[in-house]
């Protein structure tokens, strides 16, 4: 059965693989006809995962917003499915059970944002909206968050946001769903136990998995710290609950009952386990990563009654294996690998004997755990916290002991006896504050250090080197796995030679992020936009691109011009990484906490014999009246080829630069200004220039449609290649030997799932 099972998986993986192209009829039918063999039955169930598989991605696609009502407005009934996110701008709202009051097929499953609804909605309410919707899509970067595949793996068919209509509304509807009625009821009674606003969202988020009272910096501690999944509802807090109730049902039953019926006792002790996890699963709203706790609290049962070990690798993979029937795309979710790759750890800790104390044993599950997931949370996440492994020492055992047992028992007391429910959350509460405290006092700490872009191989690498320094194995072992860690853990060689640069323009939505790199330095030409609903393309896009990217300092920072799209995140930028040189051509916010020096004409200097020079504005000139007329232009050149900053410059600064510079203006590579503004990209000006790849910065579907399909024709016209980040992603040139090399992220990486450039 284990070989069987593994096949089953392996099946569902490739088709996760191979994408939406799976015959699904044909690999059904010859699955059906190798079951009549017996040496043909592993084949059998490596096809049935493969066709299983290939019938989820068909229905996902299916389920997806159809291309033409992209961007339409449609009124839309729909139930609110988790707690709303409160924001600077509005709301978020997860909405299920979606029908079009117009018969037009729309996505059951949907996000959405609200800006400034009069009335916020609650769990559970069924609203009646006018929607404009589009298909799931999300920044394409290196080292960012994969928005198409979570979308898929939670069966989001679309997004949008609500278009102010005096229709708009929402009610309440008891006999709807009792369950989202029941956690909305809880959340409330702790809103209201509990005085500490930080410590009672922590609690709501513990207890029903409302995370709307969480602030910023509640959650950048907790990154910060790698105590993040203290407040998901964890296979482990699902499990103490189901271990409880299973010791209380059994003392209980076993006083009551007569001795000579163990057995009895036994399977009803099973059996109200089984029934608390499911349970609990519900209050918590059934999310991916409570359902996995509850099914492998279901199959550890299933073991031990058939005479098996509840915690095997047997219980492990039926847990999988009935995770992936139920759902194969589940797959696709990070939160699955890492979840049972940390009972995997615990798995193979339990099978190996050791004489320690129990505070030894604890110690050493606790670092082996923490060694054993670093490159996968390196690999998934983009960043290690070294304190990770300190504060989890301190933070799961006081939590998981004293906190979530309180919190537990206010709930079950919250029916018959709210007094000693507000009782318990408040005490949960009080022993929450000092943990709290101490988290921050480690977040402060300069501890997070992100590592090298892993990959693939590299976390295959680093696994397989802490499997081999752990094995009781002789020392030749060992030194196999120090020089495994060691080729991962090293830093590596430049990838590009003196005379050699790379431009990245990373994907930042509505704005304009840039990286140049040459062998030795790194300059970031602004750093995106700050958000209305709150962040900033600093802290979310740009820092974790440039830490996949093996960035560590930035020699250069320079800041264009100040508007927000331009400025908006350089504050979390200073902040999030060693900044040499700051150049902006007006004063910054008052957030930033940098003076910064004037850019223009004729700054110029030399980076690993690649020239940068400013060609604009010229310093010291009187200021130009436009703010997008007074953007600093930087030209970079090597004797591989030229490329041009323009930033945000329009038809007026454009006429100077002609003026002035004339001929120097001509680069092989051009950012086209302002986002191929119409007010931008003047003829004279893209001849003079004459780029054989212009790279257009804009969000898709952003409401100034830009860029202007005149523009694009006119650089067109000259026979330049046009990339948009709005496609490809992130867009990188390559100026080496040959001249410039251009890919986009969305082209070159894998996933079936990401929308194609054309």
């Amino acid at each position: 059965m284990r070989r069987a099972a593994l096949c089953y998986l392996s099946g569902a993986l490739i088709a996760l693989a191979v994408g939406p192209c799976v015959p699904v009829l044909p690999c059904a039918l010859l699955a059906l006809a190798c079951l009549v063999h017996r040496r043909g039955r592993l084949f059998a169930a490596l096809l049935c995962g493969f066709a299983w598989s290939g019938l989820a991605i068909d229905r996902a696609e299916r389920a997806l917003l159809p291309t033409a009502l992209e961007n339409q407005t449609i009124a839309v009934g729909a139930r609110v499915a988790g707690f709303p996110l409160l924001g600077p701008g509005g709301i978020s709202l997860e909405l299920d059970d979606a029908t079009a009051r117009d018969a037009r097929a729309v996505p059951r499953r949907l996000r959405v944002r609200w800006q400034m609804p009069g009335t916020a909605p609650r769990l559970g309410d069924w609203c009646e909206l006018r929607l404009r919707l589009r298909r799931p899509h999300g920044y394409a970067n290196p080292g960012g968050v994969d928005v198409e595949r979570s979308a898929l793996a939670n069966h989001v068919g679309a997004t949008g946001m609500v278009v102010a209509h005096p229709a708009n509304h929402c009610e309440h509807l008891a006999t709807r769903r009792q369950v989202d009625g029941l956690r909305a009821w809880l959340a409330r009674g702790m809103q209201a136990a509990v005085t500490d606003a930080a410590a009672g969202a922590v609690l709501r988020a513990l207890a029903v998995d409302d995370r709307s009272g969480l602030s910023d910096a509640q959650w950048q501690v907790m990154r910060r710290t790698g105590t993040a999944h203290l407040i998901a509802i964890s296979g482990l807090q699902i499990t103490l609950a189901a271990g409880g109730v299973f010791v209380m049902f059994r003392w209980l039953c076993g006083a009551l009952w007569a001795r000579r019926q163990d057995y009895l006792v036994l399977r009803a002790a099973w059996f109200a386990a089984c029934l608390a996890a499911c349970a609990y699963t519900a209050i918590a709203g059934a999310g991916v990563p409570s359902a996995r706790a509850a099914v492998m609290v279901v199959c550890a049962a299933a073991a031990a009654l058939h005479g098996r070990r509840a915690l095997g690798f047997d219980t492990l993979l039926a847990s999988l294996v009935a995770l992936v029937t139920w759902d194969p795309l589940t797959l696709l979710g990070s939160g699955l690998w890492l979840s049972f790759g940390a009972v995997a750890v615990l798995v193979a800790l339990a099978s190996v004997r050791h004489a320690d104390g129990p505070l030894a044993l604890a110690w050493r599950t606790h670092l082996v755990m923490a060694l054993a997931l670093t490159p996968l949370t390196a690999c998934l996440f983009g960043e290690v916290s070294w304190c990770a492994p300190l504060a989890n020492l301190i933070a799961v055992p006081w939590s998981n002991v004293l906190v979530v047992p309180l919190v537990v028992l206010g709930m079950l007391c919250a029916g018959w006896a709210p007094a000693v429910a507000a009782i318990l959350w408040d005490m949960a509460a009080r022993l929450w504050s000092p943990l709290a405290v101490l988290l921050e006092a480690l977040a402060a700490l300069p501890v997070v250090t992100p590592p090298q872009a892993l990959g693939l191989s590299g976390t295959l690498a680093a696994s397989a080197g802490l499997a081999l320094l752990w094995l009781p194995r002789a020392a030749p072992t060992r030194a196999l796995g120090a020089l495994l860690l060691a080729s991962v853990a090293l830093p590596r060689s430049p990838s590009l030679a003196p005379g050699e640069f790379r431009v990245v323009q990373f994907d930042v939505g509505q704005g304009l992020a840039v990286l140049v790199q040459t062998a030795h330095h790194a300059l970031l030409f602004d750093a995106g936009p700050r958000w209305w609903q709150g962040g900033d393309a600093g802290q979310h896009l740009v820092l974790p691109a440039l830490r996949a990217l093996g960035v560590r300092r930035l020699d250069v920072l320079v800041v264009s011009h100040g508007d927000l799209d331009h400025a908006g995140g350089v504050a979390s930028v200073v902040a999030g990484m060693p900044v040499g040189l700051l150049l902006a051509s007006e004063a910054l916010r008052r957030d930033v906490r940098r003076v910064a020096l004037p850019c223009g004409a004729p700054l110029a200097w030399r980076f690993d014999a690649v020239e940068f020079e400013f060609l604009g504005p010229l310093l010291g000139a009187p200021a130009a009246t436009a703010r997008n007329d007074r953007s600093c232009a930087l030209r970079v050149a090597g004797p591989h080829g030229s490329a041009l900053l323009s930033a945000d410059i329009e038809a007026g600064a454009e006429a100077a630069l002609l003026a002035r510079q004339g001929a120097r203006l001509a680069s092989d590579v051009l950012l086209v200004p302002h986002h191929g503004s119409a007010t931008s990209s003047t003829a004279a000006f893209v001849a003079a220039v004459r780029p054989r790849h212009a790279l257009v910065s804009a969000a898709r579907h952003n409401r100034y449609g830009l860029p202007r399909a005149e523009v694009l024709a006119r650089y067109r016209a000259l026979g330049a290649r046009v990339s948009g980040s709005a496609e490809g992603g992130a867009i990188t040139v390559d100026m080496r030997h040959g001249g410039p090399r251009v890919s986009m992220l969305r082209a070159t990486h894998w996933g079936w799932w990401r929308r194609r450039p054309p």
